[in-house]
């Protein structure tokens, strides 16, 4: 192997992606990397005393975990946290949970009544990441478009 061949090898190796049992892989060797953070707080806020527990159940014949306590539809999920804490905030731009719910809802009405989006139709959204853009994913989501 000559040297060119070599430092390519050894580079593959330094930079490998993390191994599937959460330790990082380097030049490789498995390190222990310690309790995983993000495992750790998945399973806190998963646990079945929580509002985010899972629980496993059947749909279309596969096994699948789902939130057990999850509203019925995403927009079920926009109203029921509607309210005055900060959602949206863009340079001197400030909405609140209620604000952006509201807005939502109006750019919803119109989705529907004029120009007759229903439930399933697709609709695109062609615009960089403004706080509207939020705004016409939650209205198109909660009409049952999809986004």
């Amino acid at each position: 192997m000559d040297a060119a061949q070599h430092s390519a090898g050894s580079a593959a190796h330094a930079a490998s992606p993390p191994s599937p049992t959460g330790s990082l892989t380097t030049a490789g060797h498995d390190a222990p990397a310690g309790p995983d953070p993000r495992s750790q707080a998945i399973a806190a806020l998963t646990a079945a005393d929580q509002p985010y527990a899972l629980a496993e159940q059947e749909l279309r014949g596969q096994r699948i975990k789902v939130f057990v306590q999850a509203p019925q539809s995403l927009r079920a999920l926009f109203e029921s946290t509607a309210s005055d804490l900060p959602f949206l905030c863009y340079q001197n731009e400030r909405l609140t949970f209620a604000q952006a719910w509201a807005a939502a809802s109006r750019i919803g009405h119109l989705l529907v009544h004029r120009y007759g989006v229903q439930k399933g139709d697709r609709v695109a959204i062609g615009m960089r990441n403004y706080p509207e853009w939020v705004l016409a994913f939650t209205a198109i989501t909660a009409v049952g478009g999809v986004a």
